[in-house]
């Protein structure tokens, strides 16, 4: 079973990943100090463009909802994880 995917995990996020991931296994491997700098500077850009496009896709989505304030509360709802589903089950009350 896989997860659907993420819409602002695109291929630049995807390249800029790998090669943070080489770039640690390589400091890993040798333990140099200077791997561990470029692995730091490739891990910052990856984290700072994640974010980034993270932002700009919300926020895009959230510019789409114009005038749909419920369709804008039920995304912000589902972005927030709060469950508003009623667990009790449908039926009939005992107390009638």
């Amino acid at each position: 079973m896989c997860r659907a995917p993420k819409p602002w995990f695109n291929e630049n996020i995807l390249d800029l990943k790998r090669k943070t991931r080489k770039l640690e296994r390589m400091w890993r491997k040798y333990k140099q100090p200077d791997l561990y700098e470029l692995f730091k500077i490739a891990r910052n850009k990856y984290t700072f463009e994640l974010n980034a496009e993270k932002q700009r896709s919300l926020s895009q989505k959230v510019i789409d909802f114009h005038g749909g304030s419920k369709k804008l509360y039920k995304f912000v709802s589902e972005l927030t994880g709060k469950n508003t589903d009623n667990p009790m089950p449908e039926g009939e009350s005992d107390a009638g």
